[in-house]
């Protein structure tokens, strides 16, 4: 059986009111659910990440995500070659495009 995670729309950076929030529960509940439901013997064959892993698209954002994934592929023991990105609209910084993309 094929074990395939999909998640999206994790938003690392979110903003609430003008105030950058951390909603790290969410993410730290997923890494519990998902060693609890595979258990010793089990394993992630592929996570499948469809957009918005970041708020704004800055560095620091993704430096978090890349800490949560780690535990993410850890606890799932899934090789790290098979996590897979498509980017959303939020992944992208914006103040690093030029005047003529915008």
């Amino acid at each position: 059986m094929l074990r395939i995670l999909h998640v999206s729309d994790i938003h690392f950076g979110q903003e609430k009111r003008g105030e950058r929030t951390h909603l790290d529960d969410v993410r730290e509940q997923l890494v519990a659910d998902v060693a609890a439901l595979l258990g010793d013997s089990k394993a992630l064959d592929i996570v499948l990440i469809s957009g918005d892993v970041a708020y704004s698209g800055k560095r620091h954002e993704y430096d978090r995500a890349v800490a949560w994934l780690d535990q993410l592929i850890s606890v799932g023991r899934c090789d790290e070659n098979a996590v897979f990105t498509i980017p959303g609209n939020h992944d992208v910084d914006v103040d690093l495009i030029s005047l003529s993309a915008k």
